[in-house]
């Protein structure tokens, strides 16, 4: 199926799927509130009422969710935002329908606002489970190749082959890669994927490649290059994205001090400063301490299945380097039979690592074993969401071959972060993990935690990093 075509009957299935789901809300909502007892009402609506309401509900709805870019589908986009985007839709659609049925309508239909209330929460439901169905058929159809972009990578290089890694490790994407354009010498064969042409012949190659999207990603970008592309490219209607060098990362958010009259760009500031050090740890008291007392008899229930299991202590203590390079002691679930590197010494955990125990297995599978971790953070050790915390031995590795590493410390290791819940976990990338630590540690808000957590527990599950 072409792109095009597929990207039609994605946006129909959507306001298919929305239509039904508010349509379901509403009616469900008039049942709770005019078929039950729940609270009494004064009079039942009439039938113009009833269905001139649902269709004003229906269409404010979807013009809402039109207008908040629920019907411009990026398949990037996960569950979480998606979710994020629904509440917002559903919230502006409720009171532009309310808007509409109290002033432009008064007197010819009418609204419980009970029933508002009733409808709100069912629609933020069901829109949301309507939409994960349809990315879940989605998903399937692009493992299967239906549906995807064909995109072209511009460069040759590191940064070009971690793209093309980043989308073999996300087939849900729906991304094919057909090449790539050398950035420096002849067109050849690189270890992934032919080497197309050079960054001059990018509008050729798009031409008679069917490209869908150009995805710049040069070793050492400018300004100038990216212009040029975009001039090859004038033609075309072809989407083009740039992977940002080191310099636009550092800059794109970048402020402006004042320093006694002369202007300052303040390439790396944290804003984990201030009242908003007092607000993350507000945050991790009380997540730590509902999640602590809410499982503990799950946490017991796996404290028994360790001691059953294999002999040795139900908890592994092992020190990891948290805040400003300080060594602390970690508390996980032992997954792993007892003294485990006596012969290895230090090593990274692999798919068929044999060291592990049977229920280790399970724990690791779905990150059980990081449960005591809570405590950690209720100590004020670690955070619910930073930077993961590696062991001295390690950190003394990557800090020696890469010295902007230590700048990670610069805040509390966290649990989950924003490294981890982009597929950064385990034995991948350090320099991609780095990137993505510092970005959090620059950027960090309450609604970015809040969405680092929603986003550790959609992927719980189906992590396949999780070993």
């Amino acid at each position: 199926m072409k792109r095009s075509r597929f990207a039609a009957f994605e946006i129909l299935a959507l306001l298919i799927v929305d239509s039904a789901a508010t349509l379901a809300a509403y009616l469900i909502a008039y049942r709770l509130r005019f078929q039950t007892d729940i609270i009494p009402f004064v009079r039942l609506p009439s039938p113009l009422a009833q269905y001139g309401t649902a269709a004003v509900v229906i269409g404010c709805f979807l013009v809402a969710f039109a207008m908040n870019g629920l019907y411009s589908r990026r398949p990037s986009r996960n569950l979480v935002d998606e979710a994020i985007r629904v509440i917002a839709g559903v919230s502006v659609g409720t009171l532009f329908a309310v808007a509409v049925i109290s002033f432009a309508l008064l007197g010819i239909l009418e609204v419980s606002r009970l029933m508002v209330i009733y409808d709100w929460f069912l629609s933020v439901l069901l829109v949301s489970l309507g939409r994960a169905l349809v990315a879940l058929i989605e998903t399937t159809l692009r493992r299967h190749g239906i549906g995807n972009k064909r995109i072209l990578i511009v460069g040759s290089g590191s940064p070009a082959h971690i793209v093309l890694d980043k989308i073999r490790r996300s087939p849900e994407l729906g991304y094919t890669v057909i090449g790539f354009l050398d950035e420096y010498g002849l067109p050849g064969f690189s270890s992934e994927l032919p080497i197309l042409g050079t960054i001059r012949d990018v509008a050729s190659v798009v031409r008679t490649n069917g490209v869908d999207e150009v995805i710049v990603a040069l070793s050492r970008s400018s300004s100038e290059a990216v212009l040029e592309i975009m001039d090859l490219l004038d033609d075309s209607e072809v989407e083009v994205k740039v992977l940002p060098d080191v310099a636009q990362m550092v800059t794109q958010d970048a402020g402006i001090d004042d320093l006694n009259g002369l202007p300052l760009v303040a390439v790396r500031q944290s804003r984990l400063r201030g009242k908003n050090v007092v607000i993350k740890r507000a945050m991790d008291v009380a997540v730590s301490t509902l999640v602590l007392i809410f499982c503990s008899p799950f946490l017991a229930l796996i404290s028994l299945l360790v001691k059953l299991d294999s002999p040795g202590p139900v908890f592994y203590i092992q020190e990891r380097v948290g805040k400003d390079g300080k060594v602390f002691p970690c508390i996980k679930f032992r997954s792993m039979v007892a003294n485990a590197e006596l012969e290895t010494g230090p090593v990274w955990a692999h798919p068929q690592d044999d060291r592990r125990t049977r229920i280790g297995r399970l724990l690791r599978r779905f990150s059980l074993d990081e449960f005591p971790q809570f405590v950690n953070v209720l100590l004020g050790h670690m955070s619910v969401v930073g930077p993961r915390p590696e062991r001295p031995v390690f950190v003394r590795e990557f800090s020696s071959r890469m010295p902007e590493y230590m700048d990670r410390h610069a805040e509390k290791s966290g649990i989950t972060g924003w490294a981890q819940v982009n597929g950064l976990r385990g034995n991948t990338s350090i320099e991609e993990r780095t990137k993505y630590d510092l970005w959090y540690v620059e950027n960090w808000s309450p609604i970015l935690d809040l969405k680092i957590m929603l986003k550790t527990l959609a992927i719980l599950f189906i992590d396949k990093q999780a070993y």
